[in-house]
């Protein structure tokens, strides 16, 4: 955990789970949590919590982008690639653009690297003399 420590991770959650209990839909709570829950490295919850988020706010583009990056995490590379397209599709920021770019451009790079074959593979065979 870099910028966080788990101490401070647990007190902002229960926080956070206490206004949720009474506002379910108050997107600060919604939006710390999903952070705390980033730096814990539990990705499924980023993913829940960004869902709800974008179901409230769905043309906030920065949503989409964290719950792509929580999709990376869980290797589920065509669902982030697809929070990625629709981040660009959302935003005019050009700096955020840029950053959401980059990461798509690699995981697209990654995603070919790894539909192409192994070198040699497929029937290459040796002869041992």
């Amino acid at each position: 955990m870099t910028l966080w420590s788990s101490s401070v991770c647990k007190g902002e959650l229960e926080q956070c789970r206490k206004i949720l209990e009474t506002d379910p839909d108050h997107l600060g709570a919604l939006e710390i949590a999903a952070q705390a829950y980033w730096y814990e490295e539990n990705y499924r919850e980023v993913v829940q919590l960004t869902s709800r988020l974008i179901r409230l706010h769905p043309h906030e583009p920065g949503y989409r982008y964290m719950r792509g990056m929580a999709y990376l995490s869980m290797d589920r590379l065509k669902l982030a690639e697809t929070d990625f397209k629709q981040a660009l599709v959302q935003s005019n920021d050009f700096k955020f653009c840029e950053q959401v770019r980059m990461a798509l451009t690699a995981l697209e790079g990654y995603i070919d690297s790894r539909n192409q074959p192994a070198p040699n593979a497929g029937g290459y065979s040796q002869t041992i003399n």
